[in-house]
């Protein structure tokens, strides 16, 4: 057992020894120590063909740097060339191909490596990798580029999935405007070819629904004012004639109303304000501008002069260039014999329009006038003829009147015999101020019948005279029968009057009557006493017997 334990002794202390000895001589004699050779680190990378490449060698000696170190590097590599430690180029085939290193130092000796370089056909290399998101209705594009292959372009192509609709692929850009309701998450796989060598890419675009924008303009027809923009409800701002405004941060998955202020009043004036033709608009991101228009409207009033006499329709708010079409009453009463009746339209501009019925386009703002002028009726009574100027006057006015015949025949025996009615005033004027009533006195003329009469009673006398003498002449003397006892006598017979001519007339004097005196005068077969001058016997039984 004491022997084993002294080997073991002798096997373990010996490496020791040698190494604490070998310390020694190198610290003692170090240019009589044999360093260690340059050990060459890496290796060379696999090229592609068409790639550029390009790689350096390293070397250590005795864990640092080479101080003086010569490269050598020998092997083919198409396309490759060779400089001290550097290989560069671009590969020009594809194969595995050994090149042998050799590094030589002055101070740590030579070392030789031998290397296989690999050069391959070159792999579709996607260099994006992810698209940003897209919004609905905003318009989007994103490029999608790869490198490599063999070829001298490379084509795009999606493989599997889909865009969403409204984006198209092509050339490797997505491009266009995603529609609406196409919000979510999209994958699909591009591929890109060049020449034989093909690659492929995921990628996943999301459509967020986003918003979208509107631009609201006002026209100039808005001449002065402002109106409030809404949307909905909400007050979004004030727009003047020919302004505009954007309204942004729509959501398209809701509707949208967006509205004007339907009427703006004039801030100067009460009788004209502004209408909008239309004051709301429906908006959607597919309607990307919004137009109110806005025209003036005047306030037309119709009265009448003097106010109040009549009721006129169409008083209003009036579009300009409107027609505005009215007739006025022909007249008004306001009793029996007085009334006014229509003259003209006074326009607010001062012009008097004649025609009754009122017709024009409305250019601004004003009360037109229908005025009325007073009339008063004038009765004119006539017994006799036909009277002029007569009836409707107007107030104020002098009206001439006359009366036609100024004379008529008297009815009657008066009228037989030449006697008249004449009108004491034949024309006259009379200022109308009010209803009057004129009444034409008449008078009689008797002047013709006072010289008529009394010569046709001579004549009428003349001629009874004649014929009773004639009669008196003629008749004889009768017997006077006896009379018969049976038979009643008759009476006497009746003594003839004694006839007494008239005194001879005289020229017929009104104002002059002679005193009342009795005359019996006969008349066929009867006496009758009469009161009075002959002259007005006789005129009364000439009367009698006509």
């Amino acid at each position: 057992m004491k022997s084993e334990r002294q080997v073991y002794k002798i096997i373990f202390k010996w490496p020791t020894a040698l190494l604490a000895l070998s310390l020694l001589l190198a610290i003692a004699f170090p240019g009589k120590v044999q360093a260690d050779a340059p050990v060459i680190s890496g290796y060379p990378p696999t090229g592609y063909v068409g790639v550029a490449y390009s790689y350096t060698f390293y070397a250590t000696c005795d864990g640092g740097t080479c101080p003086a170190s010569t490269w050598t590097i020998t092997g083919y590599v198409p396309g490759l060339s060779y400089s001290g430690r550097n290989i560069s180029g671009t590969p020009t085939a594809a194969g595995t191909f050994d090149i042998s290193v050799k590094i030589i130092d002055t101070t740590y000796g030579t070392t030789t490596g031998t290397y296989s370089i690999v050069i391959s056909t070159p792999p579709i290399t996607f260099s994006t990798t992810s698209v940003p998101s897209a919004k609905v209705g905003a318009a989007y594009s994103a490029s999608i580029v790869a490198t490599g292959g063999t070829g001298t372009t490379i084509t795009y192509a999606i493989s599997s999935g889909a865009l969403p609709s409204g984006l198209t692929f092509s050339g490797g850009i997505i491009s266009g405007t995603p529609a609406r309701g196409t919000a979510g998450t999209y994958t699909f796989t591009v591929t890109a070819t060049s020449g034989t060598v093909t690659g492929t890419q995921s990628f996943s675009i999301y459509v967020d629904k986003g918003t979208y924008d509107v631009l609201v303009t006002v026209t100039s027809g808005l001449a002065e004012g402002q109106t409030k923009l809404y949307i909905g409800n909400v007050v979004k701002g004030t727009l003047r004639g020919g302004e505009s405004a954007k309204l942004t941060g729509l959501d398209p998955d809701s509707i949208a109303t967006v509205s004007v202020d339907n009427i703006v009043a004039s801030p100067g004036r009460v009788d004209i304000r502004y209408r909008a033709e239309t004051s709301s608009a429906t908006v959607s991101q597919d309607v990307g501008q919004v137009t109110f228009n806005y025209f003036p409207e005047y306030d037309v009033a119709l009265k009448s002069d003097p106010s109040g006499i009549t009721s006129l329709t169409g008083s209003g708010w009036y579009r300009q260039g409107m027609p505005l079409a009215v007739t006025a009453p022909d007249s008004i009463a306001q009793d029996n014999d007085s009334q006014y009746r229509f003259a003209y339209w006074l326009s607010p501009g001062g012009d008097k329009i004649r025609s009754q019925t009122l017709n024009i386009g409305i250019t601004g703002a004003g009360t037109f006038v229908a005025t009325y002028e007073l009339y008063y009726k004038l009765n004119i009574v006539s017994k006799f003829g036909s009277v002029k100027g007569g009836g409707w006057q107007k107030a104020g006015s002098v009206a001439q009147w006359s009366v036609d015949p100024s004379e008529i025949a008297m009815t009657g025996i008066m009228g037989f015999f030449g006697g008249k009615q004449k009108a004491v005033l034949i024309s006259g004027t009379e200022t109308v101020d009010a209803p009057k009533t004129l009444t034409v006195q008449w008078e009689g003329d008797y002047t013709v019948p006072a010289i008529t009469i009394p010569l046709t009673l001579i004549v009428i006398a003349g001629i009874i005279y004649g014929i009773y003498s004639l009669a008196k002449r003629e008749k004889k003397p009768q017997p006077i029968p006896y009379p018969s006892p049976y038979q009643a006598m008759p009476p006497p017979p009746m003594p003839y009057p004694t006839y007494t001519m008239p005194p001879p007339l005289q020229p017929f004097q009104p104002a002059a009557i002679p005193p009342p005196q009795t005359t019996v005068v006969m008349i066929g077969d009867g006496l009758k006493k009469s009161p009075g001058s002959t002259r007005e016997q006789l005129m009364e039984k000439f009367g009698e017997l006509l």
